[in-house]
């Protein structure tokens, strides 16, 4: 039996593999003592030529087998574990350099110290990271086989799970150090992220849910101790605080969720392990319910403080100054949680929408939402590969709306009509989906003057809609929104049913602009308002562009061909009552200009009524139709 067999893990390595191989067929061990088993994970570019290549060279040493498509990593592994006849076992990624003693030392240690595995700790290792590695290192074939240990084959982080579960069988395990005058380091090794570093909600999910499979395994085996079960509840506990401090909040279906698989896998554990289980789930409980942002400055951090205190200065003295030096403290800041930023986004839309003199700084807020679309991205990655369009089913539109209260909202009318001509006129299939983002409670931070989205709750989940003579489908999610995980499950719906197009009702929809990753969005805005940049195909405009407002936001004389310029339509309420002037005690010989709104006191400014003085001074009468707080300060 050959002394090693050197499993070498090839994924688009064209570029490095020679270098790789002349390394392992030049290695201080015997070159009949060892096997090179090579697995090319159905590369694109010539990796697999190459290595057939090197196979016709040292066809003694060498074998290539081609995977024809892409599987788990830890399928991928596990085909080389088939193949490995040695009596110990290595791996390769051909990115990572290694010394031409490298393997001979290993193996000289595990005959020496008659272990099952041997492990070179480079001084860049750290501690905690030595469990998510398989490289560098040397495993005793026989212990695998015994024991019938594998990679998990349906689960991230299969390295981590295979060194714990290996660590469970192994009666010796040998750690040597780099040697100091050798710098593995120098030869550029490759960079890995490891789960010490991990930066995204999916990948710490990804992780807790490799713990339960350990754990589940252990359990599964009869070799689960009780240390396993209390690292298990530690590492819960670590989990849920980190995903509290990174995001500023969990959503109760994710802390549930978590804390019932937790609890179901311990059901049966010694009471010294349920009495800790308990005390964490009450202490994390405690933290998730204090969660809430605190609203004395002194308790806050400088950044928060400093937002606080300009979304006053801001709402009182409607200073661009004031506008812009909050803006800047949010895009400079590092302490705000990916929530926080589409929280204070949210909030200062709104402030900018009823102070438009706060326009002219608006490019700073366009920086905050790229800065806070690029973190989703981050956080969604991997579901947002493009449906090509014979793919996507051509009868199915989907619409996706930022508020759908009720006809009494002129949005929620908008989105209808849209529904209305897509259903009857060009007979789709329609789903709807209610992002309820706007200033949502998500990521609260403590802000001056803030407002809550209005929400109708007895539309959340999944339900059938009739109106005006046709039906569609209509899902709201229960949890605030943009929550990550819920943001996830409606990609994932849209990966699934693969609609043809989606229409995006209002302006500023996380949800809209990650989904035209996946399939063409059309933007149709619910109001007159200045062009925002969106990240969709296509926009209707509603309205004509000025030659100036082209030139200031596409720096160019003509309108992108994305852009389409249209008529703003909307059907009228049908009319309900008639009154006269006389029925509201208004004068019958005055020309009347009625304003409506339903937020006069955020719309009316001291520029509009000095716009309309010459109309009362020609013997005009204003009427205001709404609500208007501030009313009686401006008739004084």
């Amino acid at each position: 039996m050959k002394k090693l067999s050197i499993i070498v893990l090839c994924d688009q390595a064209e570029n490095v593999i020679d270098k790789c191989m002349n390394s392992l067929v030049n290695q201080a061990i015997r070159q009949d003592a060892m096997e090179l088993i090579c697995i090319d994970h159905a590369s694109t570019d010539r990796t697999f030529e190459k290595l057939c290549e090197w196979e016709q060279q040292y066809p003694e040493l060498i074998m290539v087998i081609q995977c024809e498509e892409k599987v788990n990593d830890g399928q991928f592994k596990n085909i080389g574990l088939q193949y490995a006849g040695a009596e110990y076992v290595g791996f390769v990624n051909p990115g990572d350099p290694f010394l031409p003693d490298m393997w001979e030392s290993l193996v000289h240690a595990s005959i020496l110290k008659n272990s099952d595995v041997s492990i070179l700790r480079l001084r860049a290792d750290a501690e905690e990271d030595l469990d998510h590695m398989v490289t560098h290192r040397l495993y005793r074939n026989a212990c695998l086989r015994e024991h019938q240990l594998a990679f998990p084959e349906s689960k991230c982080y299969e390295n981590f799970f295979f060194n714990k579960l290996i660590s469970h069988y192994t009666k010796r395990i040998v750690i040597l150090k780099e040697d100091p005058s050798q710098n593995i380091d120098s030869l550029n090794r490759k960079s890995v992220t490891l789960i010490s570093k991990t930066n995204t909600l999916i990948k710490k999910l990804d992780y807790f849910d490799s713990h339960v499979l350990l754990v589940s395994e252990l359990k599964m085996r009869g070799i689960c101790s009780t240390q396993d079960e209390i690292d298990f509840i530690k590492f819960l506990d670590e989990t849920v605080r980190d995903i509290l401090t990174t995001y500023g909040m969990i959503s109760i279906d994710l802390f549930d969720t978590m804390c019932t698989i937790a609890g179901d896998l311990l059901r049966d554990s010694e009471q010294e392990v349920l009495d800790l289980y308990e005390s964490i789930i009450l202490s994390l409980k405690k933290m998730k319910e204090l969660n809430e942002p605190p609203y004395s400055l002194d308790d806050l951090d400088h950044d928060r403080s400093e937002i606080s205190k300009y979304s006053y200065w801001v709402e009182e003295r409607g200073s661009n100054d004031d506008f812009e030096k909050m803006n800047q403290i949010v895009l400079e800041s590092d302490t705000l949680t990916l929530y926080n930023l589409f929280y204070y986004w949210s909030q200062a839309r709104r402030i900018m929408g009823r102070n438009q003199k706060l326009c002219d700084r608006k490019n700073l807020l366009e920086q905050i939402y790229k800065r806070t679309y690029l973190g989703y991205e981050r956080e969604c990655q991997d579901l947002l590969t493009p449906i090509i369009e014979d793919e996507r089913n051509e009868n199915l539109i989907y619409v996706i709306t930022l508020q759908f209260i009720g006809l009494q909202h002129p949005p929620t009318r908008t989105a209808l009509e849209r529904i209305e001509v897509l259903i009857k006129q060009l007979h789709k299939t329609v789903k709807v989906i209610n992002t309820r983002e706007p200033m949502t409670t998500l990521g609260e931070i403590p802000m001056y003057a803030t407002q809550k989205g209005s929400i109708n709750d007895a539309i959340s989940g999944s339900r059938m809609q009739h109106y005006n003579g046709m039906q569609f489908t209509l899902m709201q999610s229960e949890a605030p929104m943009p929550e990550i995980m819920e943001v996830r499950k409606i990609l994932m719906r849209l990966k699934e049913e693969k609609p043809y197009l989606i229409l995006a009702i209002g302006n500023g929809s996380i949800v809209a602009d990650l989904a035209s990753h996946l399939i063409p969005v059309i933007n149709i805005p619910v109001v007159f308002s200045s062009y925002w940049i969106r990240k969709g195909q296509y926009t209707a405009t509603g309205r004509r562009f000025t030659k100036e407002e082209i030139r200031s936001a596409f720096h160019q004389n003509e309108l992108p061909v994305n852009l389409i310029e249209s008529t703003f339509t909307f059907r009228m309420k049908p009319q309900e009552k008639h009154l006269t002037k006389e029925d509201l005690g208004l004068p019958k010989n005055r020309f009347l200009m009625l304003v409506v709104g339903t937020r006069l006191h955020d719309e009316v400014d001291d520029d509009f009524i000095q716009m309309i003085q010459p109309l009362l001074q020609q013997n005009g009468f204003l009427v205001f139709a709404g609500e208007f707080n501030n009313y009686e300060d401006y008739c004084r």
